[in-house]
This record gives structure tokens, C-alpha cells and sequence, in this order.
């Protein structure tokens, strides 16, 4: 799929392109591979086993790591959800986070898929 149509398809699934695509000067070729690396990047994957594990500590410093960077990537559904994971964890408590994660999973999944649409 062309830069332009992925744009179009995350638009769609509620990612903030617009705002993104300012913060990526509208290089679009940057800005897919910036959602490309992300999306291979083993940070949503460390978060989930930090909360497992109950490392409050480290959980919080991934899920703000990632709240920033989709955030500036503009993917909204799922910037969200970590927003509101790095508010729990900010208080040091857990309670929540596993459906938030469950969450952020089944939305990362998505974001592959629109990625690696032809």
C-alpha cells in the first residue's frame, strides 16, 4: 500500500496522522518507518512481562517510554491506553493494568496489520 493510502487507513482507525505528520515535517516515508520500528520494537512486549512480574518500577518507565512515542506518532488508540497505565503505575499501584495491557496487545496487532498491508 502506498504512503498515502496507510495514511488513510490509520486516519480511519483513529490515529491522529494530521498532528503526526507535522511533527514528522510530512516526510511520510519517515514517519512509516518510525510506525515500522516501533512496531518491532520489544518495549510493548517488556511491559507486559514487567506487570506480570510486578515490577511496578520498570513497567512504569516502558509505558512512559511508549506513551511518548505514540503520542508523537499520533496512534492515539494506543497511546491512550498507556496514558492511563502510566497514571496507575505513577501511584505505584497495579490494579487495572492487566485489561490496559490486554488492550494495548490486541491494538499493537492492529497497527501490524495495517502495516504490513500490500
Amino acid at each position: 500500500m502506498s504512503n498515502d493510502e496507510m495514511l488513510d487507513v490509520l486516519a480511519e482507525w483513529g490515529a491522529d496522522v494530521s498532528n503526526a505528520m507535522k511533527s514528522m515535517l510530512d516526510d511520510k516515508q519517515f514517519y512509516r518507518d518510525c510506525l515500522n520500528k516501533l512496531f518491532a520494537d520489544p518495549s510493548f512486549s517488556l511491559l507486559g512481562r514487567q506487570l506480570k512480574a510486578g515490577d511496578l518500577d520498570g513497567a512504569f518507565s516502558s509505558a512512559h517510554m511508549l506513551k511518548g512515542i505514540t503520542a508523537t506518532l499520533g496512534l492515539t488508540p494506543i497511546s491512550k491506553p498507556i496514558y492511563e497505565i502510566v497514571e496507575i503505575l505513577r501511584k505505584r499501584e497495579s490494579e487495572g493494568t492487566e485489561d490496559l495491557y490486554k488492550l494495548i496487545s490486541e491494538r499493537h496487532k492492529e497497527l501490524g496489520k495495517i502495516l504490513s498491508e500490500e
